[in-house]
């Protein structure tokens, strides 16, 4: 086999050896531009994830959490209220910008209504606090889509 690319390569007009040096050239140059054009392409895809929140609160009180997203840009950070949500609770969403986005429970449509935010890198902190005279159940779900 060598050989013959050998011969192929000093005499590269011969139809024969035309082919030969064509079919090297493809496996050696165009398979690793696929290659790597679907490793780029797998680094922007949105690996999902889902965090589950959940408990009561007293009234007057409030809760923290935080959490980290390292995925990509392109990606969509959703908030999902359950259905049974007491109404009378505010959500703060921190965003590693710097910027806050408060929602207020009673004002989503219906049980599932969402709240959706880019997905940025860093860290986002959820704060929620209870309005209620009386102790406010909660569900949360927050997903990567």
């Amino acid at each position: 086999m060598l050989n013959l690319l050998r011969t192929a390569v000093n005499n590269p007009f011969d139809l024969r050896h035309f082919y030969l040096l064509f079919l090297v050239g493809v496996v050696f140059l165009v398979t690793p531009l696929i290659a790597i054009s679907l490793i780029s392409q797998s680094a922007l895809v949105c690996k999902p994830f889902q965090i589950k929140l959940a408990g009561n609160l007293a009234s007057g009180e409030g809760k923290i959490y935080e959490f980290s997203y390292n995925g990509p840009n392109s990606c969509t950070i959703a908030i999902y209220p359950r259905t049974g949500l007491n109404k009378n609770l505010t959500l703060w969403l921190y965003k590693p910008d710097k910027t806050i986005e408060v929602v207020e429970t009673s004002s989503l449509a219906d049980s599932d209504g969402k709240i959706v935010t880019d997905g940025e890198r860093g860290r986002y902190r959820l704060s929620l606090r209870n309005k209620n005279k009386g102790v406010a159940g909660y569900e949360l779900a927050v997903r990567v889509n």
